[in-house]
C-alpha cells in the first residue's frame, strides 16, 4: 500500500478510508459471508468510491480485496452493535 501512500498522501487515504467505512457499515448484512449480493453492492460502492478520489487504477482491485476482507471480519461487530 505505500505506492498508494505516495501517489495519493496519507490525508487523502485517510477521507477514503472514513467514507468506506461509513458506507460500507451501512450495508451490513448480518449474514454476510453467506450473500453475494452484498459483496458485489460493497464492491461497486468500493470501486466508485476509489475512482471517484482518483485512487491509483492499478491498486483498486487489491484495495476493494481488503476492504472486503476487513468488511467480513468486522460485519460481526457492526451488525450487533
Amino acid at each position: 500500500q505505500e505506492s498508494a501512500v505516495q501517489a495519493m498522501g496519507s490525508d487523502e487515504l485517510k477521507v477514503i478510508a472514513v467514507k468506506l467505512v461509513t458506507r460500507v457499515r451501512r450495508s451490513v448484512v448480518i449474514e454476510l459471508d453467506r450473500r453475494e449480493a452484498t459483496r458485489a453492492k460493497i464492491r461497486v460502492m468500493v470501486c466508485r468510491m476509489l475512482q471517484k478520489h482518483r485512487f491509483p487504477p492499478d491498486l483498486q482491485a487489491e484495495a476493494t480485496r481488503w476492504v472486503l476482507k476487513q468488511t467480513e471480519v468486522l460485519s460481526a461487530d457492526w451488525s450487533q452493535a
